[in-house]
């Protein structure tokens, strides 16, 4: 996972067109026992602070994140992109 992660910090901060689960990832956070400041220190240490108001407005659907986003918080609760992804109809 860190090489995705290096890879995409080189990318432009574009939002995802994907069909992200803002809810899927709150509970993978709430799974892993975190809160969002703690999230935002895991996502600071991997090289890509995503702070707890973004957190909060991607967990409940305001906004999607972006690659750089998506990317830090998979690896931060050690999970691939699909797991965050609502099902596709």
């Amino acid at each position: 996972m860190c090489g995705f992660v290096s890879y995409v910090r080189t990318m432009p901060r574009t939002p995802l067109a994907l069909p992200v689960s803002g809810r899927k990832f709150r509970e993978l956070r709430e799974l892993a026992g975190l809160d969002q400041a703690e999230v935002e220190v895991k996502t600071a240490e991997r090289g890509h602070r995503v702070d707890r108001t973004r957190l909060s407005r991607i967990e409940t659907g305001q906004v999607k994140p972006t690659v750089k986003q998506l990317a830090v918080l998979v690896a931060v609760f050690d999970v691939e992109v699909a797991a965050v992804l609502e099902p596709v109809a």
